[in-house]
């Protein structure tokens, strides 16, 4: 029914933690660094990419961990500016 009324279903590309604090929700990506912003591991898969702009489209808070430093968030957006996604299309 869902897909007969135009809906995506989106399966992959989740966020590795959904941290939560009383009502905030944080959702966080990890990534690393140690080969460079060209190696796989630091970029984000167009599935990923694609599931946290609808996160965010729903106001939810999408950071990425970069190295796993769940101290040291990065915002989405500037994290994508900085390491290139490639062969994603626009979303959001």
């Amino acid at each position: 029914m869902a897909l007969a009324k135009g809906y995506e279903v989106l399966r992959r590309g989740w966020p590795d933690f959904c941290l939560v604090k009383g009502e905030e929700v944080i959702f966080v990506e990890v990534k690393s660094l140690e080969h460079g912003g060209d190696s796989p591991a630091a970029r984000l898969t167009p599935d990923q990419v694609r599931m946290c702009k609808v996160l965010q489209r729903m106001g939810m808070l999408v950071y990425i961990a970069v190295d796993g430093n769940l101290n040291d968030l990065c915002d989405l957006d500037d994290y994508l500016e900085e390491v290139k996604p490639q062969g994603i299309r626009k979303v959001g």
